[in-house]
Order: C-alpha cells, then structure tokens, then sequence
C-alpha cells in the first residue's frame, strides 16, 4: 500500500478514538455529577433522621461503598428527571393567561369582589377599574 493511505488510515483512526474517548469522558462526568446529587439527597434524607440518620448513612458509606455508589446514581437519575417533569409543571404562566385566570375568577366570584371592594377603599388597596 501507498504510504500516504496507510497515514490517512491511522489518522482516521486516531480520530475515532479521540472521538470515542471525548464521549466516554463527558459520559463519565455525567455519572459522577448524577452520583454526587444522589449522594447529597440521600445525606438530606438521612441528615432528616437525626444523628442516627447520618451515622447510618456514614457507615452505609463506609462498609457499603459499591451499593451506595450505585444507590447514589439512581437517586440522582430519579431526581434528576422528576427535577425536569416538576420544572416544567411549575412553569409561569404568560401574563394573559394570569389575566385570563383572574377575570374569570372575577367572573365565577363576583360576592367576594364586592366584598373587597367595600372593604378595601378602609385600607386604600383597592381600586376597581
């Protein structure tokens, strides 16, 4: 073979590797960012407890290292996905849409309205527009 095809091979080659080692990195730093949330939830849990709780949690740590590494990646996968499912329930709603929700509010209330209109001009909070 031509020595510039068996160079182009190898440099391709190196590629995919730096390549493939560049994901397994990122991969792995993600597991130990996943790790380290789970670990602090289940020290927050444990901490819940009292000192029992963190002394339980410490000697998990120290005679149960594998499962507790193991624990602490699924701990912090569930919260992490619940983290995303809750953060975007929670999400504000749009200023039309909270202005929609409180004329019919004011729509379905109308007695309490009244009520606070009667009894705010006392305080000066409230004026009807």
């Amino acid at each position: 073979m031509d020595g510039t095809i068996v160079a182009l091979i190898v440099i391709l080659g190196g590629l995919i590797v730096v390549g493939v080692l560049i994901g397994l990195v990122g991969l792995a730093l993600g597991l130990v960012g996943t790790g380290i949330n789970g670990a602090l939830r289940l020290l927050a849990f444990a901490s819940e407890q009292g000192f029992i709780g963190i002394a339980v949690y410490a000697a998990c740590w120290f005679f149960m290292l594998p499962l507790m590494l193991i624990a602490s990646v699924i701990v912090g996968m569930i919260a992490s996905g619940t983290e995303e499912q809750i953060s975007s329930a929670t999400s504000p709603p749009s200023p039309e849409a909270q202005a929609a929700q409180w004329q019919e509010e004011d729509r379905q209330y109308p007695e309490q309205k009244q009520k606070l209109i009667e009894r705010a001009p006392l305080r000066g909070e409230y004026q009807d527009s």
